[in-house]
């Protein structure tokens, strides 16, 4: 008996074609000046920090209009065309954070 191949649920049919990897956002429409304003704010904090800042790195309100503007943090770095920091770069990053 044949075995019936499953696709997982939550996968797209075009990340299984390239393999599981995430294709990058890329804004479909024209940015607003206020969206403009709020992406050139956390472009000039990321040339700061020198990386991608961490959510409680960001300004409460820039926090807040980043994410209502973009859909989510992540949303805004990718129109940005940084890469949001991954799980074990956050941990190690605020291990660094946290005084001792």
């Amino acid at each position: 008996m044949e075995k019936k191949i499953q696709r997982h649920p939550f996968r797209s049919r075009t990340a299984r074609r390239r393999g599981g990897q995430a294709v990058p956002a890329r804004p479909t429409r024209a940015l607003t000046p206020a969206q403009r304003e709020h992406l050139e704010a956390l472009d000039a904090l990321c040339g700061r920090l020198g990386r991608t800042p961490l959510r409680e790195e960001l300004p409460p309100y820039l926090r807040m209009e980043l994410a209502v503007s973009f859909g989510s943090l992540r949303g805004a770095f990718l129109c940005l065309g940084r890469v949001p920091p991954s799980q074990q770069e956050v941990r190690e990053l605020r291990r660094g954070l946290v005084p001792k």
